[in-house]
C-alpha cells in the first residue's frame, strides 16, 4: 500500500474518513505489536488486512530487503499470482490546473543513490494561459540577439523548486529564495534561448532551522511553446552534486 499523507491530514485531506481510519488502525496495530511503523513505511498485509510485517523505506530500498520480505509472504500464506491492485503508471501529475492553462513539470534528483536520492522529486507549478503568454512572448521591438529578463514572479515560481528531494508533508513554500533570475536571448528562428541562476536556501525537514544551500546555473529554450530548462555541472545541494529539469508547453 503506499499513500500521501497530503490526501490523510490537514486542509489538503481528501480520503474519506473510513480510508483514514484504517490507516489509523495499521498504525496502532503495528505500534501493539512492537513493528516500525511511521508515515515513511512499506506495510504487508495478511490476506485478512491485518499487519504482517512492516519496513521503513530506507530498509526497504536496499536491494533484496524488501524482495525477501514479499517471498516471504508469498511463502506463509501460499499467495499466487493476480493482477496488481494498482496499474504501473506515472503517479506524479499536477493539481487542479487553471482553465485554459498548464503546468510545467520539475524533477531534481541528488547525484548520490539510497533513501532520498533513489528516486527524483517532481512538482507542478500552475501558470494560467495569460500568465504562459506573459513569460513566453517576445517583447514588442525586440530583434534576434536582443535579451531581457523574463517576468520575475513567474520565473520564481518555477526556480523554487530547483532542489532535489527532502521531507514534504504538505505544499507550504519554506524555502529562503534569494536568486530566481532567467534571460532570454531572441534567436534568427524566432525561437529564444534561456540562461539563469537560481539560489535559495532549504531545510531538510519542515519546522528546522538548519538550513541548506541550494544553487544552479541553468540554460533552456522556448520554441513553439515549449519550455525546457536544466541545470548545469555547477548545481549543488549543500556539496553534493544535483540534476533537475524542467518542461511545460503553451495550453
Amino acid at each position: 500500500m503506499f499513500t500521501s499523507n497530503e490526501d490523510y491530514y490537514g486542509d489538503t485531506a481528501t480520503v474519506p474518513k473510513e480510508e483514514r481510519a484504517e490507516l489509523e488502525r495499521l498504525h496502532r496495530e503495528g505500534q501493539a505489536a512492537k513493528k516500525s511503523t511511521g508515515s515513511v513505511h512499506t506495510w504487508l498485509l495478511s490476506p485478512d488486512g491485518k499487519v504482517a510485517d512492516t519496513q521503513h523505506v530506507a530498509e526497504a530500498a536496499k536491494t533484496g530487503k524488501l524482495l525477501a520480505a514479499l517471498e516471504a509472504m508469498k511463502s506463509k500464506y501460499s499467495a499466487t499470482a493476480g493482477k496488481p491492485l494498482v496499474a504501473p503508471a506515472a503517479l506524479s501529475r499536477p493539481r487542479a490546473v487553471p482553465a485554459g492553462g498548464g503546468a510545467v513539470h520539475i524533477t531534481a534528483r541528488r547525484e548520490g543513490r539510497g533513501s532520498w536520492g533513489e528516486f527524483p522529486g517532481e512538482n507542478w507549478p500552475l501558470f494560467t494561459a495569460e500568465e504562459w503568454r506573459t513569460f513566453t512572448t517576445v517583447p514588442a521591438g525586440k530583434r534576434p540577439g536582443d535579451t531581457w529578463q523574463l517576468d520575475a514572479a513567474l520565473s520564481r515560481r518555477i526556480l523554487n523548486h530547483f532542489h532535489p528531494q527532502t521531507e514534504a508533508c504538505s505544499d507550504k513554500d519554506r524555502n529562503t529564495l534569494e536568486v530566481a533570475t532567467l534571460t532570454a536571448a531572441l534567436q534568427p528562428d524566432g525561437s529564444l534561448r534561456l540562461a539563469g541562476r537560481v539560489l535559495l536556501h532549504r531545510a531538510f525537514y519542515p519546522g528546522r532551522k538548519d538550513l541548506t544551500e541550494c544553487s544552479a546555473s541553468l540554460e533552456g529554450f522556448v520554441r513553439d511553446g515549449r519550455l525546457v530548462l536544466v541545470t548545469l555541472d555547477d548545481a549543488r545541494f549543500a556539496k553534493e552534486k544535483f540534476f533537475a529539469a524542467a518542461t511545460g508547453k503553451a495550453p
